[in-house]
């Protein structure tokens, strides 16, 4: 199972490359608390290491990839970028309405 996930992450990563080098990515690691793996990288500059920061461990808290997510939202440009969030877990959660419903209302 996380395997899976980290290689559906993977595979993102070498799509949007191959589309455009314009492509911005930005990687939020989540558990009970978030990390910014990576903000704004060029798809083809993405290390390795920032990938490898994608790994299990504590509980998960859908709350927290969310403000993670907003984090890096309020840093980028989204009137001159087409924006995307895609959320991903190899868990189950029960937060995170409120932050979802900030994501669509802000931007």
């Amino acid at each position: 199972k996380w395997e899976d996930l980290k290689e559906a992450v993977n595979e993102l990563v070498d799509k949007l490359s191959k589309r455009s080098r314009y492509n911005l990515i930005s990687i939020v690691v989540f558990n009970s608390s978030f990390k910014i793996a990576c903000a704004r990288a060029n798809a083809d500059d993405i290390p390795q290491a920032c990938l490898d920061e994608i790994s299990p461990g504590g509980g998960v808290s859908y709350a927290q990839g969310l403000q993670g997510a907003l984090r890096v939202l309020d840093m980028s440009d989204v009137a001159r970028y087409k924006t995307h969030v895609l959320l991903m877990s190899a868990s189950e959660s029960s937060d995170g309405e409120v932050e979802m419903q900030q994501i669509a209302d802000t931007y």
